[in-house]
């Protein structure tokens, strides 16, 4: 039982829950597929780390995903990479030093950022573009309840945002570090 002995839900989101989004004019990209379909969506494509850092060009050139003019040829057209595996790929990559690892790691999350992030924030001033579900889910939670997203965009938090009374994302998280880490 949870406050005031009041039954408490937890509400948990995977990648389905951004990839049914019906919040913008195209799907967000998610896993499988996730270079081509921002190649698609997004021209120029020039404008992710991905697609014009040197150390991530050189990394995918050497592994395969094309040539050193175009070292992201692959990424742009292979719909069935999966997002996940890519990075498994990076992380595991035991011919590259620990310092290059992590640069590529951090042009690739930043990459992810971009292309999650731009199609959200492009709808966030439009409160009618909420995505219907998100929408639907924000209205029905209730003080005390909990929502886990293991997505990279914030399509819950803007819902909640507009639609679930006295929510905030500076304060209404509702959960201490302490409580996450057992301290």
């Amino acid at each position: 039982m949870g406050l005031n002995n009041k039954k408490l839900t937890v509400y948990i989101l995977g990648a389905g829950a951004s990839y049914a989004s019906n919040a913008t004019e195209y799907k967000i990209p998610v896993q499988k597929g996730f270079f081509a379909r921002i190649a698609s969506i997004f021209p120029p494509i020039s404008v992710f780390p991905i697609f014009h850092d040197i150390q991530m060009s050189q990394w995918l050139a050497s592994r395969g995903y094309g040539s050193i003019s175009d070292p992201a040829a692959i990424l742009k057209t292979n719909h069935d990479l999966n997002l996940e595996d890519f990075y498994s790929e990076i992380e595991n990559d035991t011919g590259v030093d620990e310092a290059t690892r992590q640069a590529i790691l951090k042009v690739l999350d930043r990459t992810i950022f971009q292309a999650v992030s731009t199609p959200v924030v492009a709808m966030r001033q439009h409160r009618e573009k909420t995505c219907f579900y998100h929408k639907y889910l924000a209205k029905k939670l209730r003080s005390g309840d909990s929502v886990v997203s293991f997505n990279y965009d914030s399509l819950i938090d803007d819902a909640m945002l507009y639609y679930c009374s006295g929510w905030h994302p500076l304060t209404g998280h509702g959960v201490e570090f302490d409580e996450v880490y057992g301290k």
